[in-house]
């Protein structure tokens, strides 16, 4: 059976620290997916037919920013004759997790603009003028060292207003999310805080009083993938994070990554972005001056 729900794991910008996708004129459909990354969709222009976010359907018009929670399926519908231009912006989880205190108690919401109060309506200005200016960034050439320090400080900026205006408690806002398996998205949270441990298919689904059996037909079901394949993914993540932020040795990474032996690092990570993690480590990093 397939997945009704995709899965997607959103790797950390090791430049940006935050994912600036421009979106110009006619744009494909994007299938109801989820995620643990926080989103936003800044329409510039235009309008979207519909932008469906954990069970609610929006019709977006110019200057609208709408906001998806971690975990919320989502999903756009496109028509030809109402294009957009605009932008996403995606938060990586594992950055939010070390900017953001008290993140997993946290909803966001800012898709009601008619119930904001005096100061939520400020801070839309605000988020307003800083999409703009992504936007403009993110549409031209590929940006220059410069605009890259630009986007970076604005990904503290536009969570500076988010954490500060439409942040609430879950359970002070009675919040509920769509997704049907609430148990995979805390398996899948499981596994990201644990990949760097010896773990097994068996091990996990004893952890959460599930057989085996079950466990990954349920995780092949609501993920989209199996459980190696997803777990390979993080750990593939966490390396490329290590290999950017820091000076350590590549064997020293594939071991606080997870992986059982070097081997089985590089060439996983060679099929997985087409060069080897010592070649992607010179690949992003700029030459001194």
């Amino acid at each position: 059976m397939s997945a009704p729900y995709r899965h997607e794991i959103i790797a950390t910008d090791a430049q940006t620290l935050a994912h600036f996708i421009w979106h110009a004129g006619k744009s494909d459909p994007v299938a109801r997916h989820w995620h643990k990354s926080l989103e936003l969709s800044y329409t510039l222009s235009g309008s979207i037919a519909r932008f469906e976010i954990n069970g609610r359907a929006y019709a977006t018009s110019s200057g609208q920013i709408l906001i998806v929670n971690p975990n919320e399926v989502h999903a756009v519908e496109t028509s030809p004759e109402r294009q957009a231009q605009g932008l996403t912006v995606i938060f990586p989880y594992q950055f939010l997790q070390n900017v953001v205190p008290g993140l997993d108690t946290l909803i966001f919401d800012l898709n009601s603009p008619a119930h904001f109060t005096p100061l939520q309506r400020k801070a839309y200005r605000k988020l307003q003028h800083l999409l703009n200016r992504a936007a403009e960034i993110t549409a031209s050439a590929p940006p220059s060292a410069c605009d890259t320090l630009l986007l970076s400080s604005m990904v503290y900026q536009l969570l500076y207003w988010l954490v500060y205006a439409f942040s609430d408690d879950k359970n002070k806002y009675q919040y509920q999310n769509s997704n049907p398996c609430e148990k995979i998205v805390r398996v899948t949270a499981w596994i990201d805080s644990h990949f760097h441990e010896r773990l097994t298919s068996a091990a996990v689904a004893r952890h959460f009083y599930i057989s085996e059996t079950w466990f990954s037909h349920l995780f092949k079901q609501h993920v989209g993938k199996t459980f190696h394949q997803y777990l390979v993914s993080v750990r593939l993540n966490a390396a490329m994070t290590m290999l950017f932020d820091s000076n350590l040795r590549v064997q020293i990474v594939a071991e606080r990554s997870g992986f059982p032996n070097f081997k089985s690092f590089v060439n996983y990570f060679k099929q997985a972005f087409g060069m080897t993690p010592l070649q992607y480590r010179k690949s992003r990093r700029q030459p001194e001056m």
